[in-house]
């Protein structure tokens, strides 16, 4: 079927029956929303911010969508559904070509290894069977085990969670991101207050320092599965190193009160994510202070070009190959080089196969996505080499505009 609605929230599309939903249709939201970008993970062809949309469709009715270009025609044509058959056809064909490509390690055409990650919201064991051809975690959203409940999660409940995932990848790191709520995520077991600028609000990190007895909760969950793999903790929408700072001091506490005097496990690795401009820019003081970066490229682009990314109105600001998006990542994957710290990026940017020659030239050898992209991006890696991806990195460096990288990136 597909699923035409007003609005979808995150949590909503998490549940999603991921077999028998064809396509996702929305009259709200963008395409970087975080329902957008999980229904993309699932596979899932989406087009969102569709106006009126609710008046116009109608239950039982046939449609014919194409999420790559925003496209939906209701009632299609026997001639329209027969072009878009073939086009059904020339996808599948396409998809099972670079399905060839899924199990193996991503290499360039020179032979540059590149690790490629998992980014996952559920733990169920459809969205784990990625790990038997991905590298580790890049992104474990941990907020979704709070979301869409009347109540918190407790600390046992969070270790069996946290456990399923670091079994899974034994070795291999699980970059869980500590609790990321507010914005388009919002606490229903909660009364947050209600905020103009819910993006620029009390979310994130900053949500944890005004509820520790939260964040600890975590904290102590998270230490106390981190015996069974290899974690990784990840503080969201870092501003400043006063935030570093601030988290570590909040750990540390949390680890006290759990261990007695043993305090933080030098085991666990304390990163953060890169999607604030602010932070970006003193990416060479955030080096010394965590252990390692993930860029978040889709709230460092709805920073960097002040467009609301839950907004369609506003979407075409919202230029995930501005320049300026391409510098801060240079200088954030410098910086952390320099200090012999990995760093790797987790949004939609790592999946986007136009981009890869520009993040793969500018130091990047961690790419994040959802188990949907990770065949397609294989395959587009593969066909790559180092020199190029410097070169065309080099040149993407140099453009004014958005529009200038694309056209830069399409005649390669």
């Amino acid at each position: 079927m597909i699923l035409a609605v007003q609005e979808l929230k995150p949590s909503d599309t998490a549940s999603l029956d991921k077999k028998n939903v064809l396509a996702l249709l929305t009259e709200t939201g963008g395409i970087t929303s975080h329902a957008a970008i999980i229904a993309k993970s699932y596979g899932i062809p989406t087009v969102l911010g569709i106006p009126h949309l609710m008046d116009i469709v109608k239950h039982g009715q046939t449609a014919a969508v194409n999420a790559d270009e925003g496209i939906v025609i209701l009632d299609p044509d026997e001639e329209v559904a027969d072009v878009y058959e073939k086009k059904c056809e020339a996808f599948r064909r396409d998809r099972q070509d670079a399905q060839t490509f899924q199990s193996r390690q991503a290499y360039t055409g020179c032979g540059v290894k590149i690790d490629i990650g998992l980014n996952i919201a559920g733990v169920a064991d459809e969205d784990l069977q990625a790990a038997h051809y991905t590298d580790f975690v890049g992104l474990f959203r941990t907020e979704f085990l709070f979301m869409g409940r009347d109540t918190l999660p407790d600390e046992e409940e969070q270790v069996s969670v946290y456990r399923k995932v670091l079994e899974c990848y034994k070795e291999r790191p699980v970059i869980m991101r500590t609790l990321d709520v507010g914005g388009d995520k919002p606490l229903s077991s909660m009364a947050i207050p209600r905020e103009e600028n819910p993006f620029l609000g009390n979310r994130a990190l900053r949500f944890c320092f005004t509820h520790p007895d939260i964040f600890k909760s975590q904290i102590r969950a998270a230490f106390n599965a981190c015996a069974f793999g290899n974690l990784w903790l990840m503080l969201p929408m870092v501003s400043s190193i006063d935030d570093i700072r601030k988290a570590r001091e909040i750990i540390a506490e949390a680890c006290l009160e759990m261990d007695g005097d043993k305090g933080i496990s030098p085991e666990v690795k304390i990163g953060i994510m890169v999607e604030i401009p602010s932070v970006a820019l003193v990416a060479e003081h955030a080096a010394k202070e965590a252990d390692f970066a993930s860029i978040g490229s889709n709230d460092l682009c709805q920073y960097v070009c002040a467009a609301d990314r839950m907004n369609s109105a506003v979407e075409p600001y919202y230029q995930s190959y501005h320049p300026a998006m391409f510098k801060l990542i240079r200088d954030t994957v410098s910086a952390f080089e320099k200090e012999g710290k990995p760093v790797s990026i987790c949004g939609e940017l790592a999946a986007d196969i136009l981009a890869l020659p520009v993040l793969i030239g500018l130091g990047l050898r961690k790419l994040s996505m959802g188990a949907a992209s990770v065949a397609a991006v294989k395959r587009a890696i593969a066909s790559l080499s180092l020199a190029k991806c410097e070169e065309t990195a080099a040149q993407v460096l140099e453009c004014a505009t958005a529009a200038d990288v694309k056209k830069l990136l399409e005649e390669k």
